[in-house]
């Protein structure tokens, strides 16, 4: 079962990945010791009164692992991959196991 719903670029060159009931939102930050930097903030519902958000620091490897992960056993749509490349400039491999 494929978890991502859609996947789109946009125009700041963010990439949204959008599950069933939460959101992540990717940011490329910048360079830095040679490597780029993004951020991976999720945002979705909680039991609570707040909706749950989190993010971390992450490299471009780790953005496709959990782009794998999150695929499933269905690979991405050629839409989605072309959202995938356009966020990062370039083309890029995404596994699908």
């Amino acid at each position: 079962m494929n978890f991502i719903a859609e996947i789109k670029s946009t125009l700041d060159r963010s990439l949204h990945i959008c599950l069933d009931d939460e959101e992540i939102i990717v940011h490329r930050l910048g360079k830095f010791d040679g490597k780029n930097w993004y951020s991976w903030t999720v945002w979705g519902p909680t039991e609570g009164n707040l909706p749950y958000y989190g993010g971390q620091l992450v490299e471009e490897h780790q953005i496709l692992e959990r782009l794998t992960l999150l695929m499933g056993d269905e690979p991405l749509e050629e839409h989605q991959l072309l959202g995938v490349d356009l966020f990062f400039g370039k083309h890029v491999n995404v596994e699908h196991e």
